[in-house]
């Protein structure tokens, strides 16, 4: 039997645009095709998960913003945890 994923809310913030909030599948392929590959976790307080291209450096991806003062690049996305 194949299991359906169930879909959460996240604040997605691709490079260049502004934040918003979209219904996403709780899945890893979902997850991996916002940040653009392998997906990190960082968790924050307020039980808030960012999910970032754990390769984003190497790879050279484009700077988004600054978080708690870390600097992220590429697609990023954060969920209540």
């Amino acid at each position: 039997m194949k299991q359906v994923a169930l879909k959460i809310k996240a604040v997605v913030a691709e490079v260049g645009k502004e934040p918003e909030v979209r219904e996403i599948l709780d899945s890893l392929e979902s997850m991996q095709a916002i940040v653009g590959g392998y997906v990190e976790c960082i968790m924050m307080p307020g039980n808030i998960d960012i999910y970032i291209n754990e390769e984003g450096r190497l790879m050279n991806l484009p700077f988004n913003r600054f978080v708690a003062g870390l600097p992220l690049v590429g697609n990023i996305f954060a969920v209540l945890s």
